[in-house]
């Protein structure tokens, strides 16, 4: 998941090089979160997260931040360093309405807990000052469609439902199911794409995760 500015390979060279400060790893053989603050500012300009393929056990931890106190703002960098690592989220919990990415390791009972929204519908999870996770909202409206352009269609509920429950089913422990090739985890996609009538609301999303899902079965069914 990409919040930021647009750009070719090229423009990103130049942009993390000369132009920004931050976490990224080119030699990493595993996605890992970048975030890049402007050189001149210090203000962060760009985020790159990855989504785990894990479900988060603890449905009350995940839930529990939508109650936290929400606010407008950005991250400053006030040390710049050449390079640092940021350690991704672990696990994943999705709703209708939100896409919620913790990382590893509980959260103190206690603690005061933040979201500060650095682009929208997009916001950093912070547990007495450090970074928990990240909240999506509206994932639907975020499905990229396949001409590669923002979608601008107009919120689609039932497609919601869909990628909720698609997100569910292609997670561990679920997924197993698929590393595995059973008949059953093909119906439960084939359930899902039945689902989809891209004749209907947002159709270009709706077009795009039911080629997805289509990608996947054959990819694990019928080569």
């Amino acid at each position: 998941m990409d919040a930021g500015p647009r750009m070719d390979a090229a423009e990103y060279e130049r942009y993390v090089i000369h132009e920004t400060v931050g976490s990224v790893d080119w030699d990493s053989p595993e996605g890992v979160d970048e975030f890049r603050f402007d050189r001149a500012t210090g203000l962060l300009s760009r985020v790159s997260l990855r989504i785990p393929e894990y479900l988060e056990e603890d449905r009350d931890r995940a839930l529990g931040w939508l109650s936290a106190d929400s606010t407008p703002g950005n991250l400053r960098l006030i040390e710049p360093k050449a390079d640092f690592h940021v350690e991704p989220a672990g696990a994943r919990w999705s709703t209708d309405r939100e896409l919620i990415l913790l990382r590893d390791g509980p959260d103190a009972p206690t603690a005061e807990r933040l979201r500060v929204q650095v682009a929208p519908g997009l916001h950093l999870l912070f547990a007495d000052g450090l970074l928990t996770g990240w909240m999506l909202d509206a994932p639907e409206s975020r499905i990229s469609p396949s001409s590669g352009q923002p979608s601008s269609s107009p919120p689609d509920p039932v497609l919601a439902r869909v990628l909720e429950d698609y997100l569910r089913l292609m997670a561990f422990p679920a997924l197993d199911d698929l590393m595995d090739g059973e008949p059953g985890f093909r119906r439960s996609l084939e359930e899902l794409a039945a689902r989809i009538d891209v004749g209907g609301g947002a159709a270009d999303r709706r077009s795009a995760l039911r080629d997805c899902i289509d990608d996947v079965i054959k990819e694990w069914y019928e080569e």
